[in-house]
């Protein structure tokens, strides 16, 4: 079928007067995150309740964050592709710990590199900790979960293929 999505080049186009550029394999990616987000939603009230938990402040660092200030992020203890998209997985994280510091470390190993005493890093790690075992799902609803996950895989798969061969056609017309 020639190259698939990711090795075609990438695309360019203006919104609102900036350059946006995409490369298809995140195509790809935004498709299999559109699917999943439906059958694991996290909601607005989730969100909500993120913020009251851990006192609009960063799990990590403990930096205050204004809510409207877009700073604060909904980030991942464990990497989406490993972990749920389920609230018991989401933390209140800054905008330097998640988007420039964390990727994909430990929750735990990254919150022994940020400053303070180990006294401060305990009470992080157990805020956390506490979060995790208020909101984890029962084993029955964590299938269900992954279940519905595997099938939204399938159904992005699917998708992808009927995208892969498009892209081919609209090469075929240059």
């Amino acid at each position: 079928m020639g190259k698939k999505l990711s090795e075609t080049k990438k695309i360019t186009k203006k919104k609102g007067g900036k350059k946006l550029s995409k490369a298809p394999s995140q195509a790809r990616s935004d498709i299999r995150s559109c699917l999943k987000e439906i059958v694991d939603p996290f909601s607005e009230k989730d969100k909500d309740s993120v913020w009251e938990f851990f006192d609009s402040h960063c799990a990590y660092c403990n930096q205050p964050i204004e809510r409207t200030s877009r700073l604060g992020h909904m980030d991942h203890l464990v990497p989406k592709k490993d972990g749920l998209n389920h609230i018991s997985n989401r933390v209140l994280s800054c905008n330097v710990c998640n988007g420039d510091e964390k990727r994909d470390s430990s929750w735990r190993d990254f919150i022994l590199t940020k400053d303070g005493t180990a006294e401060d890093h305990a009470v992080r790690i157990k805020k956390i900790e506490d979060w995790v075992s208020s909101k984890t799902p029962n084993k029955e609803e964590i299938e269900r979960i992954k279940s519905r996950r595997a099938h939204a895989e399938k159904l992005a798969k699917d998708v992808i293929s009927v995208l892969d061969e498009k892209i081919e056609e609209l090469k075929k017309l240059k």
